[in-house]
């Protein structure tokens, strides 16, 4: 959500750039903004659908869970715990005690083998069922870590347990008082709603009675596209409603199996989705992992945002005006009549493009690029020659937009240009390698934009920016009334939406 639009047209421009140095010429904006004629877009009423809008918070919040819940009060937990004797085998060269684990007094592993394990059940965290002492040792534990304690001392009064784990209780009752090795690993809780969780699923057809349908070899028989790993935000509505609610109650390595059925729109006519639309199926789930949820609140806006939201509404309020610029700017350059391409230009941006040829398949490799053919492709384009129409009638809508406002591009302007680049490219310096500090990824990124782009790539970004700047100030917006609930706020984030 920077101040300045970034539409597919100027993420285009700043990929041409890397090759600018390589074709002195530059465009003539003057003239190619000649060639079309743009619509009138004071007064253009803007809709923006909050329930989108509240979907992209969310989906933030899901790039923001890495870390692996906590058991927390009040939660149903799985736990492994087993406590051992602690024996003292003989002092250091410090006087200091060497111990040694001894027997085992008590595990919930009891059934143990390679490939079987037992955890205990532990209802209602906190509250006591088990025991007081050891579920508050529990509190706060990260699903999946191990922890041991060397002093542990074994509560005196266990009568909960006695009552509720009597089989634990015999067998911890004999050493009461007596100091133990305990060792824990919380592994699972049901999932509920709210829950990022981590999960591998594959999906089936099912047969007129309802169950997985079988082939003719006697196969499961599975449907395109219905399987994968994925993480998933429970209640978000980022997956149909049915798979997301029939991961809740699953836990960690247990596979689950549920139907659901897909929308009716849940694919566009002639897509391999369509044939899905309505349909009911059968999907097999295991849960990998279930992740922390980050809290949204100020302080969570200001830590992924920056300081420069002073309340959660002048957030959502950002938000939403970029979604409206966004969509100024695509009404201007959708609805630009194209009267001719500039031959000029048109050979020029083909050169550039050549020119970036390798820089495109290095940095887009991993997305399966080997050639600028593959990069036009990747961009949604059917041929080269109309991912370069496509970029200039963006651009030549750009410049005949500030020719007809008498929009002028000032010192200033293009100083902010030149930090706003600095910024992105530092942004991608640092998603490109988990070892570069901010402090270096800023000074790559500053170093490029001084050396590799000329003055007259910074004017160009710098008359993108001031148009954007120009054009949010002449449409009308309507906002979209939200059916969303979204799950990171406990309701819909706009209850007083227009």
């Amino acid at each position: 959500m920077k101040k300045r639009i970034i539409c597919l047209a100027l993420l285009i421009i700043m990929v041409l750039s890397l090759s600018s140095c390589v074709v002195e010429q530059k465009y003539d904006y003057k003239t190619m903004a000649k060639y079309v004629t743009i619509p009138t877009v004071s007064g253009h009423e803007v809709k923006v659908d909050l329930d989108q809008v509240q979907m992209t918070i969310d989906q933030d919040i899901i790039s923001m869970s890495t870390d692996k819940c906590l058991a927390l009060s009040g939660d149903d937990i799985e736990v492994f715990i087993t406590i051992q004797e602690y024996k003292i085998i003989g002092t250091d060269s410090t006087g200091g005690d060497i111990d040694q684990r001894g027997e085992v007094w008590f595990t919930s592993d009891s059934a143990s083998t390679e490939k079987v394990k037992e955890a205990i059940s532990i209802k209602n965290l906190g509250a006591g069922s088990f025991n007081t002492e050891i579920e508050n040792r529990l509190l706060k534990s990260r699903i999946g870590e191990t922890t041991t304690e060397n002093d542990f001392i074994i509560p005196a009064d266990l009568s909960s347990m006695q009552a509720n784990y009597p089989q634990a209780y015999e067998q911890l009752a004999p050493h009461v008082g007596k100091r133990a090795f305990f060792t824990y690993s919380f592994t699972s809780r049901p999932v509920k709603e709210g829950d990022v969780v981590s999960v591998t699923y594959t999906g089936y057809e099912i047969d007129d009675a309802g169950n997985i349908k079988i082939d003719a070899n006697g196969k499961e028989v599975t449907f395109s596209g219905g399987s994968g790993t994925s993480t998933v935000y429970i209640g978000s509505q980022t997956f149909i409603k049915d798979f997301e609610i029939g991961l809740i109650g699953l836990s960690v390595g247990k596979e689950g199996q549920f139907k659901a059925t897909f929308p009716d729109d849940y694919g566009a006519e002639g897509t391999d989705a369509a044939k899905l639309n309505g349909k009911t199926v059968i999907f097999k789930a295991t849960i990998n992992t279930i992740y922390s949820t980050e809290k949204y609140d100020l302080e969570y806006i200001k830590s992924t945002y920056g300081d420069k939201y002073e309340s959660i509404e002048a957030f959502e309020n950002a938000l939403i005006d970029s979604y409206a610029a966004q969509q100024i700017v695509e009404y201007l350059v959708s609805n630009t009549i194209v009267l001719d391409y500039p031959s000029k230009e048109y050979k020029l941006l083909k050169k550039q493009l050549e020119a970036a040829e390798v820089t495109l398949v290095q940095q887009y490799k991993n997305q399966g690029v080997e050639s600028l053919e593959d990069y036009i492709k990747l961009a949604g384009f059917e041929s080269l020659d109309a991912y370069i129409k496509s970029v200039l009638k963006a651009e030549m809508a750009y410049y005949a937009y500030a020719e007809a406002n008498g929009l002028v591009v000032t010192d200033g302007d293009i100083e902010n240009a030149k930090n706003e680049l600095i910024n992105i490219y530092t942004l991608e310096y640092l998603q490109s390698s988990s070892t570069i500090t901010e402090a270096e990824a800023a000074e790559y990124a500053t170093q490029y934009v001084e050396e590799e782009l000329t003055q007259a790539d910074l004017y160009q970004e710098a008359l993108y920016a001031v148009v954007g700047d120009h054009l949010v100030t002449q449409y009308t917006l309507t906002k979209n009334p939200t059916t969303f609930t979204s799950v990171t706020k406990g309701g819909s984030l706009f209850d007083k939406a227009e």
